[in-house]
């Protein structure tokens, strides 16, 4: 079941981007740029190798992935958070320069 190790690992870095951009940035901008990346284009791209995985798994004949669509949803919801923290972090950056 490695398709579920996509939905773990975009999960773990959409959330350590949003908490990182959260809690520990304090107005660094390099930091922030690395946080976005890790909550935004990186966890979404491992989000999509799940969903492709996913649909596969729904291909066979048997398939037991009634939480998946929720996952897809709760690990979306992750990234949006993570993203929208890391952006705010660089919005002050700019607007405090």
């Amino acid at each position: 079941m490695p398709w579920i190790a996509g939905a773990a690992a975009s999960a773990g870095l959409a959330l350590i981007g949003g908490l990182l951009a959260a809690f520990v940035l304090n107005g660094s901008l390099p930091l922030a740029l690395v946080s976005w990346l890790l909550a935004g284009p990186v966890a979404i791209a491992l989000l999509g190798q799940f969903v492709k995985g996913d649909e596969r798994q729904r291909a066979r004949a048997f398939y037991d992935g009634s939480w998946a669509r929720p996952a897809t949803v709760g690990v979306g919801i992750l990234a949006i958070l993570g993203v929208t923290a890391s952006a705010y972090v660089i919005a002050n950056w700019v607007a405090t320069r």
